[in-house]
């Protein structure tokens, strides 16, 4: 399941709900759920500003945005998670999130930019995973360790708490931009013994 948005106080979300929807988070995962969630659009904040839920949980599987020079996006956010002082790594990785080519109401296609055009590179990919190894149907863990090992390393200037941008994973990239054919090509190497 993808889930682009970021839930605001106006849309009922703060942080004395916040339990609650992660352990729906929680919930999904444990049934064998994917949850690919947009990491946020408060880069330009710099460090600590994945900030939305439910980016920021533990159990999502978070995606910031790369552009076409396959850097980060200026907007993208970055961790590490400050908000609940946990400090832990998200994003998990970065896919393309900038000019995506996207359908527009009434027809037609207009560029947008944002991590919520990342975010279904990455669930897509994940269909992709299961399609080609049937096998890995509910494995969240394993799907998610194939996505991040498969992920082309990125490195950043930015060091940002105890994540260092020259070193893999970081907090501006996570593990890095996500490698489809890579990740396939493990998915297709899987097997119930593995």
């Amino acid at each position: 399941i993808n889930n682009s948005w970021f839930c605001s106080v106006e849309e009922g979300c703060n942080p004395s709900n916040f339990i609650l929807m992660e352990e729906i988070v929680k919930n999904l995962k444990a049934s064998g759920v994917v949850v690919v969630v947009s990491a946020g659009n408060s880069g330009g904040s710099g460090c600590g500003s994945v900030t939305g839920p439910p980016a920021f949980f533990e159990s999502s599987f978070s995606v910031g945005a790369s552009n076409q020079s396959d850097t980060i996006a200026g907007f993208s956010s970055r961790g590490p998670v400050e908000i609940d002082s946990s400090f832990r790594l998200k994003p998990n990785v970065c896919a393309p999130g900038v000019g995506v080519r996207s359908v527009v109401k009434g027809g037609g296609f207009l560029p947008f930019n944002g991590t919520s055009m990342a975010g279904p590179h990455v669930a897509g990919l994940v269909g992709l995973i299961i399609s080609a190894n049937p096998l890995l149907a509910g494995r969240v863990d394993i799907i998610e360790d194939i996505i991040e090992s498969t992920a082309v390393a990125k490195i950043s200037e930015q060091d940002c708490g105890p994540f260092s941008g020259s070193m893999v994973p970081n907090a501006v990239f996570g593990y890095g931009r996500v490698d489809a054919l890579a990740a396939v090509k493990r998915a297709l190497d899987f097997t119930s013994d593995t």
